[in-house]
């Protein structure tokens, strides 16, 4: 059985051992991982570079809705939602509007 997932060093081995002239099946055998997977990180490789074998943080992303706007933005509609507890996010935008 194949491991879940690649660990960082295997993905740099994967690619450092690829440009070296090693074949991906070759790869995945050695270190015991699916082909797929070996395919997956050099294919990630090609197109983000380095940065793209690094680990990604698991779960939802840490900045919420309201993380992209100005703070005059987030102000007002926080403002607005404890005045009218009641109020969904339509009526909110509407009022932001007006």
């Amino acid at each position: 059985m194949y491991p879940r997932e690649a660990a960082h060093a295997d993905r740099v081995a994967i690619v450092e051992r690829h440009q070296a002239g090693e074949t991906l099946q070759a790869i995945a055998q050695d270190l015991g991982l699916n082909d797929y997977t070996v395919r997956k990180w050099w294919r990630r490789y090609r197109q983000e570079g380095w940065s793209g074998l690094e680990p990604k943080p698991k779960g939802p992303p840490r900045v919420g809705p309201l993380g992209h706007f100005s703070p005059l933005v987030k102000y007002v509609a926080l403002r607005l939602k404890r005045q009218h507890p009641g109020w969904g996010v339509d009526k909110i935008r509407l009022e932001m509007k007006r």
